[in-house]
């Protein structure tokens, strides 16, 4: 249901049914991550909001061993939402390397994207 909402643009719905769905499944990384990067790339949220996503997307990181590259990401993109750029940096620089290392080239120029805009104090914005 959360994603649903969030496709239709219902972004504030889409979150209390994400933070519902996480209650449920502390542990699927799907769920975590859609709910971070909804948070992350919507100026409109406030900061408990934008707290709760660093962590939903430091729970995905967690679980998949510090490893997928999407995940690394979307915790980057959490914590620039938070105007926490240094730390964004050094996330998005391992999401790098973790893109680069399965061959995720695509993936690998956006996050050199996100990092040029976190360096310039700019979190990223759909």
């Amino acid at each position: 249901l959360g994603l649903a909402l969030m496709r239709l643009g219902r972004r504030d719905e889409a979150v209390v049914e994400f933070r519902r769905a996480i209650g449920l499944r502390l542990d699927d990384v799907d769920t975590l991550l859609s709910a971070a990067s909804l948070v992350a790339t919507t100026r409109s949220f406030d900061a408990a909001v934008v707290g709760e996503a660093v962590e939903w997307a430091k729970r995905a990181v967690d679980l998949t061993g510090r490893k997928d590259p999407r995940a690394l990401d979307i915790l980057a993109a959490t914590l620039a939402a938070a105007g926490r750029f240094r730390e964004a940096i050094a996330v998005a620089d391992a999401a790098y390397v973790a893109a680069v290392e399965t061959g995720k080239n695509d993936l690998a120029e956006a996050v050199e994207s996100h990092r040029r805009s976190y360096r310039n104090g700019q979190p990223i914005t759909e």
